[in-house]
């Protein structure tokens, strides 16, 4: 094949083949509608099934990502929609892995549209929790207020315990990413989300509000508390096992570390969790980590390495994007610059770590 016609490209390691659209429009045009819809059907239940059971494997599905979204649209517009509902389910976390946020919410709402055609109310609120928290991780308060509002309500009226936990973890998530880290707190913790959760026996949602109420706890300036929350979320992650959540545990416990003076083990735990964001092509992470080993530098002393990371970290959080991490990392730029401008400044930097130089939340999921 021809690579200069754009029909060989690379994804994370991988070679991609694709159909040049005019080949793709004849074939289409010259095949019967029950063929079309055969192959629609098998291949969506093969990626479901693939990844349903391999729903870590970001790589893998990197190469799928057109196909998944023509899949899920299509087959809710054919009527198909507990296929659609299986294979949203199968993919929503990996796109968030691969930083495909405008995917999560366009095809979360193809999904709450097909479970409401469905009747299937524990869909719909799942399809909402995807579309809020993605707006939340973006800024985008409003539009996550609005899908959370509608999650909670939709899961009390269902009386499911399950997607109640879920939406008060959004609910807080929503407003731990507006900086409203206490108020965050509140709302699953009046309700005791975490133990509802686990009583529902769902882990992911367990994990997720341990994520929340850790990040919360450090933005407060709580260290014994985050610390003791953050070894929970790891031991967790261990006994799923849930091999990449573990790294935002190893993350988050680096950050406790820094602030404890212990220079050396958070340098260890970031290691750590960066080789495991690495296999698991975990770009959201990456860059969480990177602004992590720009503090990390800066703190040591190390202005000039603190500022290139901190603008790396800047640039992979604006691309995703993460308006938090984007905020915090620039500002880590500025304060490496200025000691770098003013040397004398480095000594009221280096060995005195801060929670944070902006008033923004970073983490949380």
């Amino acid at each position: 094949m021809d690579r200069r016609a754009g029909r060989v490209r690379q994804a994370l390691g991988r070679t991609i083949y694709r159909c040049p659209p005019a080949l793709r429009r004849f074939v289409l045009d010259h095949t019967d509608t029950e063929r079309q819809d055969q192959a629609r059907t098998r291949l969506a239940r093969a990626l479901a099934e693939r990844f349903g059971r391999d729903w870590e494997d970001a790589a893998g599905a990197a190469t799928h990502v057109e196909a998944i979204r023509t899949l899920i649209q299509d087959l809710a517009d054919n009527g198909q929609h507990r296929l659609c509902l299986d294979l949203f389910a199968a993919v929503y976390d990996i796109l968030l892995t691969l930083g495909l946020f405008d995917d999560r919410i366009t095809l979360g709402r193809v999904a709450f549209r097909a479970a409401g055609s469905a009747g299937l109310v524990e869909e719909q609120s799942l399809a909402l929790s995807v579309v809020s928290s993605t707006h939340a991780i973006r800024g985008e308060d409003a539009e996550a207020a609005r899908a959370a509002a509608t999650g909670l309500e939709i899961a009390r009226r269902a009386g499911s315990a399950r997607e109640i936990a879920r939406q008060l973890r959004c609910e807080g998530f929503r407003l731990y990413r507006a900086g409203l880290a206490r108020e965050a707190l509140d709302v699953v913790l009046s309700e005791d989300a975490e133990r509802m959760a686990r009583e529902a026996r769902d882990p992911n949602t367990m994990i997720d509000i341990l994520s929340l109420v850790g990040a919360a706890q450090f933005h407060l300036g709580d260290l014994d508390a985050c610390e003791a929350t953050v070894l929970r979320f790891r031991d967790e992650c261990e006994r799923m096992p849930w091999e990449r959540g573990k790294a935002y545990a190893l993350r988050d416990l680096a950050e406790v570390r820094l602030m404890r003076g212990d220079q050396r083990e958070a340098e260890d735990l970031t290691a750590q969790a960066k080789a495991i964001a690495t296999e698991y092509r975990d770009s959201r992470q990456l860059a969480r980590l990177q602004l992590t080993e720009a503090r990390l530098h800066l703190f040591a002393g190390r202005v000039r390495r603190a500022r290139d990371t901190a603008s790396e970290a800047a640039r992979a959080a604006a691309y995703l994007p993460l308006r938090g991490e984007q905020a915090e990392a620039e500002a880590v730029v500025t304060e490496a610059a200025r000691c770098l401008w003013m040397p004398w400044r480095r000594m009221r930097v280096t060995g005195k770590p801060r929670l944070r130089f902006t008033d923004w939340t970073t983490g949380g999921d």
